[in-house]
């Protein structure tokens, strides 16, 4: 598979239609091929988002999808704790910044199923470059020291998160009700999805 069927496997920002299977299945494929080829890959598609080179998509989505693969693929080096906010404007669900709790937040892992806590981003403002942003991230990482390879089923997976004490902790009991029912459909999108058989 080329780079750029993978590119486009990559699920974007977006709760409502966001896939955990699928987005496992792309950072697996991408740590498989080793981390300086994976960094390579991961940078020559910040580029294309800055020139524009994606015609099926908007900036916004693209770099949103960029986030989600650094998540993944890369976890944040010591000193560091946890990525820093998202810069994509302002969220539809009021979750924390990340913490040690969801180091990872908007994305939070649940025996290696991600989950998706937003349904999605208003943009304020100019979007940052790709390229600039992606590098300082990377700057601050370590890659990945195994595959993603959840022994639950995804619903169970989901099912774990919901009843923690960061979820009730974290998300307002005004939504938690809407965020549950998205992230339960995450989960069923991804009991679905070949990509993992």
């Amino acid at each position: 598979m080329n780079n750029r069927d993978l590119w486009r496997r990559i699920p974007s920002l977006d709760g409502g239609k966001f896939n955990p299977a699928a987005l496992i299945s792309v950072v697996n494929d991408l740590h498989a091929q080793g981390e300086a080829q994976g960094t390579t890959i991961v940078q020559s598609w910040a580029r294309g988002v800055d020139q524009g080179a994606d015609s099926d998509q908007d900036g916004t989505v693209a770099i949103g999808r960029l986030h989600l693969i650094i998540r993944l693929l890369w976890s944040p080096a010591p000193p560091h704790h946890f990525w820093p906010m998202l810069q994509m404007g302002r969220p539809d669900v009021n979750v924390p910044p990340p913490d040690t709790h969801w180091p990872l937040s908007p994305l939070v892992v649940s025996d290696d199923w991600p989950f998706l806590l937003v349904g999605g981003y208003r943009l304020g403002g100019a979007l940052a470059a790709a390229t600039p942003t992606i590098q300082r991230l990377l700057e601050m990482a370590r890659w990945r020291d195994r595959q993603l390879n959840p022994e639950s089923e995804p619903l169970a997976a989901a099912d774990v998160l919901i009843h923690s004490v960061p979820w009730q902790t974290h998300i307002s009991t005004t939504q938690q009700e809407q965020v549950e029912r998205m992230v339960r459909e995450q989960a069923g999108r991804a009991m679905a999805d070949s990509t993992m058989g």
